[in-house]
């Protein structure tokens, strides 16, 4: 089994993170125009997320996928990858996808990496990764 961890551009994967063949960041969707339309648009605000379409990409090559986003309640990130997970496994029956909510920024969503990585590079199943990596979550501290 072959697992990939995907996280949005907001996780703060270092470069040696980013050499690893299982990590995958996703860009935000026309994240180099952003810049440049923010100050031309004064009545529309926020942040532009990766579209279903880039998580998909990205989930290519592994049979367990752990998806690693902003917070739910921050971003459509999360949304973005729930809807890649439910269309990538429509398509691909035997592939495992959990999305987690860190309910924490960049640094949150790094230590979710962190414990994902950890786990899995231990051989542990998906579904017991899911469970202790959801519980690390509920346990960490500042959300």
């Amino acid at each position: 089994m072959s697992f990939r961890i995907v996280g949005d551009n907001c996780c703060d994967f270092t470069a040696e993170d980013l050499d690893k063949e299982y990590v995958v960041s996703v860009p935000s969707a026309k994240q180099g125009k952003l810049m440049f339309v923010m100050p031309e648009n004064k009545t529309r605000t926020g942040f532009v997320c990766p579209s279903p379409k880039e998580y998909m990409a990205a989930f290519e090559g592994g049979d367990e996928i752990y998806v690693v986003t902003l917070p739910h309640s921050m971003s459509g990130s999360y949304m973005s990858a729930d809807i890649a997970k439910d269309v990538y496994r429509g398509r691909h029956k035997d592939v495992k996808i959990h999305v987690f909510d860190p309910k924490s920024k960049a640094a949150g969503e790094y230590a979710v990496y962190k414990k994902i990585e950890e786990l899995a590079l231990r051989g542990i199943s998906f579904e017991t990764i899911v469970e202790l990596v959801e519980d690390y979550i509920k346990n960490m501290k500042g959300h």
